[in-house]
C-alpha cells in the first residue's frame, strides 16, 4: 500500500512540483489522515515563520516530516534573514552564506554521512537556490561546498529537511524522495 502523505502548501513552495515528484516516489497525496508530511518553501524566512501551524502539529504528532529548502530552515530557532520564529526543533539560528556570489543557484554536490535520505546514493547531483544555509549542528547528514562548508541535509527523530530541492534534481532527487517515502512506509 502506498503511505500517505500530506503536503503543507502555505503559498511559499511548489507545491505542484513537489507533489509530482512525491507522486513518482511511491507516495499517494492526501488532505488528511496522512503517514508523513513534507513542507516545501521557497522565499524569505519571515513569511515562512508566519505559516507554520500546520508544520508543528506535524512534527508533534511523531509522523515523519521532511522540510525543503526554506523548509529546512524553518526547523531552526531562527534566522539572520529576518526577525521570525522557527519551529526550533533543532537549535541554532540559520546564517547568510558567505560566498561570492549568491544567491547559490544551480547544481552541486552532496556528501552525505549517515542517516537515511542519502541511501543508495554515489556522486549526488541536486538544484539549489538559496542565500541562507543552516549552522553546524549534531543532526547534519550532509555537506555541500559552495563559499564555505554548509549543511545541506539534517535528520533528527520524525524531522528530516534537505536544503535543496529534490523535486528539481533529477535521478538523485527521485531517488532522495522514495528514501523518504520509504521512511514514511516503515514508520507507520
Amino acid at each position: 500500500m502506498k503511505p500517505k502523505i500530506r503536503i503543507i502548501d502555505a503559498g511559499y513552495g511548489n507545491a505542484f512540483s513537489v507533489r509530482q515528484a512525491l507522486t513518482r516516489a511511491g507516495a499517494r497525496i492526501v488532505d488528511e489522515n496522512e503517514d508523513g508530511v513534507v513542507m516545501p518553501g521557497v522565499g524569505a524566512f519571515d513569511a515562512g515563520a508566519k505559516n507554520l501551524g500546520d508544520a508543528r502539529g506535524a512534527i508533534s504528532s511523531g509522523k515523519p516530516f521532511l522540510g525543503i529548502c526554506l523548509g529546512m530552515q524553518l526547523l531552526f530557532e531562527s534566522s539572520a534573514e529576518g526577525k521570525g520564529r522557527g519551529l526550533a526543533i533543532m537549535e541554532g539560528r540559520v546564517r547568510k552564506l558567505k560566498a561570492r556570489t549568491l544567491p547559490h543557484m544551480g547544481w552541486n554536490t552532496v556528501d552525505f554521512q549517515g542517516g537515511v535520505l542519502g541511501n543508495g546514493m554515489e556522486e549526488p547531483w541536486f538544484y539549489f537556490v538559496h542565500s541562507y544555509a543552516c549552522p553546524e549542528n549534531p543532526w547534519v547528514r550532509g555537506w555541500t561546498q559552495y563559499g564555505q562548508r554548509f549543511a545541506s541535509a539534517v535528520e533528527k527523530k520524525n524531522a528530516f529537511g534537505v536544503q535543496f530541492h529534490p523535486e528539481k534534481s533529477g535521478k538523485s532527487g527521485g531517488r532522495l524522495l522514495e528514501n523518504f517515502v520509504e521512511v514514511v512506509r516503515q514508520w507507520k
